[in-house]
């Protein structure tokens, strides 16, 4: 999802989003695809990091060359500009207490996930 203006988001470059990026276009084969509850389970570790501001206690299974684009800005991984951030599990975490999820949908055959986060409020970003 992306907001539609920079007054939506305090992050908003969608110029940056020029060209699919080839992680995004990978299919794993069928022996690398987890089960439908381990995926669920893996995917739940990506909102439970910014409850307790920390992907690395909720042993989050990131990739190496796992990364994390919002508004088309980079925020963590390769190519990320803030302090801190080039490695996603051990990023700098703004703490979100209040953080609610749900899983959305599951493709069982490509190995994705949707989530629908609402971050909660945070003093963090004043």
């Amino acid at each position: 999802m992306t907001v539609r203006t920079q007054k939506e988001g305090a992050l908003f470059s969608p110029e940056a989003l020029k060209e699919v990026r080839k992680e995004m276009a990978f299919a794993p084969e069928r022996k690398q695809i987890a089960s439908r509850e381990e995926m669920i389970k893996i995917a739940n570790t990506y909102p439970a990091g910014p409850k307790i501001r920390n992907f690395v206690s909720v042993d989050a299974p990131f990739a190496a060359q796992a990364y994390h684009i919002e508004n088309g800005v980079i925020t963590a991984g390769a190519g990320c500009t803030r302090q801190k951030c080039e490695n996603i599990k051990t990023q700098k975490l703004i703490e979100h207490p209040g953080i609610t999820w749900r899983v959305a949908a599951v493709d069982e055959d490509l190995c994705i996930i949707l989530m629908r986060l609402d971050f909660g409020e945070t003093a963090s970003y004043a």
